[in-house]
């Protein structure tokens, strides 16, 4: 049997040549105690984060498909250009809002300086501008998000 120290204020422990000391063994005791208590066996712990790492995986592989087609994008051109003087009528081809796997286009808020009539929109071509069609979407994936779509009176690139 290892030889036993009193320089501890009476309390007895083992010396560091003779093994651990008893703290050391009561925090490894306690620990074991848990463990039993627990009713898991090693091989029911290893396969439990196995099992936890493969639905991670799984969940991270099904979320990549679930959103693989997310968009939020302009249909047709961004800017549009009209000559002054010429007559400009604009059928909006809106947006394509797609997120988590939901088509949400109809929740885009829409905004504009264009003329907006009964079947498209309309812009006084008289005199240079420039007008704008914007889009707006508060999403979880996407957050607060903005599209716009110009429409260029006078000079300027076509």
């Amino acid at each position: 049997m290892p030889a036993k120290t009193t320089g501890n204020g009476g309390k007895s422990r083992k010396s560091s040549a003779g093994g651990r000391s008893s703290q050391s063994k009561n925090s490894i005791n306690t620990v074991k105690t848990v463990y039993r208590r627990s009713g898991m066996s090693v091989g029911q712990f290893f396969a439990c984060v196995i099992l936890l790492l493969v639905g991670v995986i799984s969940g991270i592989g099904c979320m990549k498909l679930v959103t693989e087609g997310d968009r939020f994008e302009l249909l047709g051109e961004q800017e549009i250009h009209v000559g002054i003087g010429e007559e400009f009528f604009y059928t909006d081809e809106g947006v394509k809002l797609v997120s988590l796997g939901r088509d949400l286009s109809d929740s885009v808020k829409v905004e504009t300086n264009l003329k907006k009539t009964d079947k498209g929109y309309t812009v006084d071509s008289s005199r240079g501008g420039v007008y704008y069609i914007k889009y707006t979407v508060d999403d979880i994936k996407y957050g607060e998000t903005v599209r716009v779509r110009a429409v260029i009176v006078g000079e300027g690139e076509k």
